[in-house]
């Protein structure tokens, strides 16, 4: 309620709202005011605003005699007493809670709730006690325990294991009495069974509206599983896992029980799930400390930034993305986290993940599948996708309820959404929607427009008003524009930072090395065969290089196997024979500030 104040105060403020001062002559309340309201609506869709019945009501029924006013300014009065309503029912609310929490605090709840749970561990620990004490230690070996197992089962009563290995760990004649698999949604039907086929009993854990397991279609593609396999129905094994077969072929024939407490997340954070999956029934039992930011968006800077490789791990990943969580985000976060273990990173994309692991290397990163049933304090949500034809195809798996639900869940303490805004925010999605509700629930100093930027974003119909000058004094030296903006941040640092080097585009790599003995005979052709390099810069009195560019296209380059081979000979080269080498991908950032630290580095500055 004091989310929609908030919300409705900025709203009034930027109205132009003459003050009213008393708007009833009768003491209000919420009920009154909703009451109020709701009558005028319906004579104004009545057409019987202006009629005398209905000013009579008013005045009897809410205490209202401002009908000369409610004619001039009929948007006034209904916004004030809107006001009037918000301020009254948080200030009723206030008043229940310090009630109820009062009430609490006599009743002594805190005491008794901690006796309760002493003498519940007391009572356990007698129970164990009474049990086990008496017994002599039993010695037994993991290759021998099975022959003793009436008496391994009397001294240990509780067996953990996978479900893939609990058939495996007792004797084949043996029924536990009861099993709880849990994440049970994770678990598909084969190992499921082997679990059913040792109990007694079943008790199941698990939650439908988060992912299921991953299956192995390709498997169909065996001629003797695909005779055997019936498609359809409670047993289907690439349409079910245990949780959902069993609900499939029982329904409520089966007792069931929703889970409504929930423990892990700030109550921000689980109530987008709670609202969207749950029909409001989970129960937050967390509570926010006061000044924490449980939701954080950082939207990156116009452009398309997302990349699709078609060889190796293939696949989307962001490189954009990632550099706004290693640069702005994770800065932001080194006052607020104790370590860097308290922050996980998850991603629908493995491409990305894989990516992440080498940007991020303190940071625990894994998709979004495998991190269900893992929780960490933050979480940072990378989304990948971009407002291009391909980002929005990938849409489709990315908007996924179970997926999203799952990786809002892992945050304990605050959500971290990494996006490109323009791509999900005008859509219906659920990425949109959750970008909806985090931009209602949270401070605009948590929407972050991320500062990150590069020139080759003006290679792109949309890119940052903070490109839009040196975009418009680019100049043309190639067909190619992505060296043509190089050339133009080039020709901007030189002479403004260091007078003393200058720059040349498009050298013959044979013309900047005058000794290649160290050089392998592949090495030595490749060179000879007219190898260039995109710029060099040099000292102006000596013409000694100091440092080569390369400008790599992702298209050319990164999607491109033969060329990465070419580009790590070229690297080899440059390595063996003393010469920095800058690589600047045209799916990066920063160009600028790689270029000042590399030569700050050379020059020892």
């Amino acid at each position: 309620m004091r989310l929609e104040q908030e919300h409705f105060e900025s709203f009034y403020a930027q109205q132009d709202i003459n003050q009213i001062g008393r708007l009833s002559f009768y003491r209000q309340s919420p009920d009154k005011i909703i009451s109020f309201l709701i009558d005028h609506y319906v004579a104004f869709e009545n057409e019987t605003s202006n009629g005398f019945f209905h000013k009579l009501k008013l005045v009897f029924n809410h205490g209202f005699i401002g009908f000369k006013r409610m004619k001039e300014q009929e948007t006034d009065v209904l916004l004030s007493y809107q006001r009037k309503y918000y301020e009254l029912k948080v200030n009723e609310l206030l008043k229940e809670i310090e009630i109820l929490e009062s009430e609490i605090e006599q009743s002594s709840y805190s005491t008794l709730l901690e006796q309760h749970q002493q003498y519940s561990t007391e009572l356990f620990r007698h129970k164990l006690h009474s049990k086990y004490h008496n017994r002599e230690p039993l010695k037994l070996h993991s290759t021998t325990y099975k022959k003793q197992f009436s008496k391994f089962i009397e001294h240990f009563p509780i067996t953990l294991s996978t479900t893939h290995s609990l058939r495996t760990c007792v004797p084949d004649d043996f029924l536990f009495d009861y099993v709880i698999v849990d994440e049970s949604s994770q678990v598909d039907l084969l190992t499921g069974a082997l679990a059913l086929s040792c109990c007694k009993n079943v008790i199941i854990v698990g939650d439908t509206k988060q992912l299921p397991q991953i299956t192995d279609k390709s498997i169909l593609n065996k001629q003797e599983i695909a005779a055997r396999h019936v498609e359809g129905g409670a047993y289907d094994y690439f349409a079910h896992n245990l949780l959902s077969s069993v609900l499939a072929l029982y329904d409520q024939a089966v007792p069931q029980v929703m889970l409504r407490e929930h423990y892990r997340c700030h109550p921000k954070i689980i109530d987008f799930c709670n609202q969207k999956y749950y029909d409001g029934q989970l129960i937050a039992f967390t509570q926010g400390e006061e000044g924490s930011r449980p939701l954080v968006i950082y939207s990156t800077e116009l452009g398309n930034h997302m990349r699709e490789l078609k060889h190796g791990t293939k696949g989307k990943f962001n490189q954009r993305e990632l550099d706004v969580a290693q640069q702005e985000v994770l800065a932001a976060l080194e006052e607020e986290i104790e370590s860097y273990s308290d922050i996980g990173f998850t991603t629908p994309y493995r491409a990305q993940l894989e990516r992440a692991n080498e940007l991020l290397e303190d940071i625990e990163s894994d998709t979004v599948h495998k991190y269900q049933g893992r929780e960490k304090p933050v979480m940072i949500l990378s989304t990948v996708l971009d407002n291009t034809r391909p980002g929005k195809e990938g849409l489709k798996f990315v908007s996924d309820p179970k997926l999203i639900n799952v990786a809002v869940s892992r945050a304990q303490r605050q959500l971290i959404l990494v996006t490109d805004h323009s791509a999900f925010r005008k859509y219906r999605n659920e990425i949109g929607d959750l970008i909806r509700y985090m931009e209602y629930s949270t401070v605009d100093d948590n929407l972050v427009k991320s500062e990150i930027v590069s020139v080759f974003d003006l290679l792109y119909k949309d890119y940052s008003e903070k490109l839009r000058e040196f975009g418009q004094r680019t100049k043309v030296i190639s067909k190619f524009q992505s060296e043509n903006l190089i050339w133009t941040l080039l020709s901007d640092i030189l002479p403004k930072s260091y007078p003393d080097l200058e720059c040349r585009y498009q050298l013959l790599i044979k013309n900047i090395f005058a000794n290649m003995n160290s050089l392998k005979e592949e090495e030595r052709r490749y060179i000879h065969n007219g190898a260039s390099v995109d710029f060099v810069i040099y000292h102006k009195l000596d013409k000694s290089p100091l440092l080569a560019i390369e400008v790599d296209g992702f298209a050319f380059h990164a999607n491109n196997p033969l060329q990465l081979e070419r580009d790590a000979m070229k690297n080899r080269i440059f390595q063996s024979c003393g010469l920095q080498l800058l690589r600047l991908p045209t799916n990066g950032s920063g160009e600028e500030q790689k270029i000042r630290a590399m030569l700050d580095q050379i020059l020892q500055l």
